[in-house]
C-alpha cells in the first residue's frame, strides 16, 4: 500500500502524532515534519479529488494557442496533473505556453528542477495579493486559463487577489479556482499547523 493515497494519509497522521509536542511548542514546523518522503505533496494529491481533465482538454481544443498561468504552484503537485492532462499520449502539448508562479523563489527553484526539460514552460515569482504589474507582468501579458489550487484562500484579501487575477485574464479567459474540499475533516488537524491555513 506504500505510495497509495491511503498510505499518505496514514503516514501523515503518524508523523504528526509522533511530533505533536514539538509542533505545539514550535520546535518543529509541519513542513519539516512532512518533508521526508514527500508526504506533504502526497497529502495534497490525496486531498485534491477534482477531476478537471475533460474541462482542460475541451478548453485546449477550443483554443489551440492556450496560454496557461498557474498561481501558487508550490510543490508542483497540481502542475504535474495539469501538464499530464494537457499532453497527448504521443507527447504533443495542448498548450502554447505554461507559466508556473509562486510567491516563493525557493518554490520556483524547486519547480525548475522538477520540470526541467518540459517545452513551453516558464517559471516566475508572483504574489497574487500584489498588483502583477508591480512584479514584472506587462499590461498586455494575458492568459487564457489561470489556475489557482489551494492558494487564493491564504491571501490577505480574496477581493484583492481576484481583482489581480482578473488583470491577467485574456478576454474570454477562464479561472480554474480549486480549494480542498473533503468530506473527512481530519486533514484540518494536519494542515491546521500551516500559518496560512
Amino acid at each position: 500500500m506504500a505510495g497509495s493515497p491511503l498510505s499518505a494519509c496514514a503516514e501523515c497522521i503518524l508523523e504528526v502524532g509522533g511530533s505533536i509536542e514539538e509542533l505545539f511548542t514550535g520546535e518543529k514546523t509541519i513542513i519539516k515534519v512532512l518533508s521526508p518522503d514527500d508526504l506533504l505533496t502526497r497529502l495534497f494529491a490525496t486531498a485534491n479529488v477534482t477531476k478537471e481533465t475533460a474541462f482542460l482538454r475541451s478548453l485546449a481544443h477550443a483554443r489551440p494557442s492556450l496560454r496557461i498561468l498557474e498561481i501558487g504552484g508550490s510543490t508542483g503537485q497540481s502542475t504535474s496533473s495539469l501538464i499530464r492532462d494537457l499532453t497527448l499520449p504521443h507527447g504533443v502539448s495542448l498548450y502554447q505556453s505554461f507559466t508556473f508562479t509562486d510567491p516563493s523563489s525557493t518554490a520556483i527553484a524547486d519547480a525548475k528542477k522538477q520540470f526541467q526539460g518540459l517545452d513551453h514552460v516558464e517559471f516566475r515569482v508572483l504574489d497574487i495579493a500584489t498588483d502583477p504589474a508591480e512584479q514584472g507582468f506587462k499590461e498586455d501579458e494575458k492568459f487564457d486559463l489561470v489556475v489557482a489550487t489551494n492558494y487564493v484562500h491564504a491571501t490577505p484579501s480574496l477581493s484583492g487577489s481576484l481583482t489581480n487575477i482578473r488583470k491577467l485574464l485574456a478576454p474570454g479567459g477562464r479561472l480554474l479556482l480549486q480549494e480542498i474540499s473533503m468530506e473527512i475533516k481530519w486533514i484540518n488537524c494536519i494542515l491546521g499547523f500551516l500559518d496560512d491555513w
